[in-house]
């Protein structure tokens, strides 16, 4: 089961939850939300002061490898979107952590390789599939 924490994030009752709402919910703020939910396939799961930046280039490699790693609830559009996760908002999340599996540099850019190839073959199904419809 996956599990997080971020009572050791500073102000973390403010920094990583929003305010209640009509109903009396509060929500994770949609950073913290990315960020816990990401650590599964960044491969790191916790946020410190010495690897925070690890941390945002890890995201960084997920997203230029168009893997939406950082979805957000989107209010007014009513689902979820791909948003870029900045260096600030990592370093705010000092002190998340997760029970995601750690994953060592290689691993990690082994994982994204294999992220990056698997789409690349689904695309050249789905062209082929394509083709032999005529191109619809």
């Amino acid at each position: 089961m996956f599990r997080w924490n971020i009572e050791k994030v500073k102000n973390y009752k403010t920094a990583c939850w929003t305010e209640k709402d009509e109903h009396g919910q509060r929500r994770l703020q949609e950073a913290t939300e990315a960020l816990v939910n990401g650590t599964w396939f960044i491969g790191i799961s916790d946020i410190t002061a010495k690897n925070y930046e690890k941390v945002y280039v890890r995201y960084e490699m997920a997203r230029f490898a168009s893997e939406p790693v950082a979805q957000m609830f989107d209010p007014k559009k009513g689902h979820l979107v791909a948003r870029r996760i900045t260096l600030e908002e990592v370093k705010a999340h000092i002190g998340l952590w997760t029970n995601a599996t750690r994953l060592t540099d290689a691993q990690y850019k082994k994982r994204l390789i294999e992220h990056i190839s698997d789409r690349a073959e689904r695309c050249l199904q789905y062209a082929k599939e394509d083709a032999a419809k005529g191109g619809e």
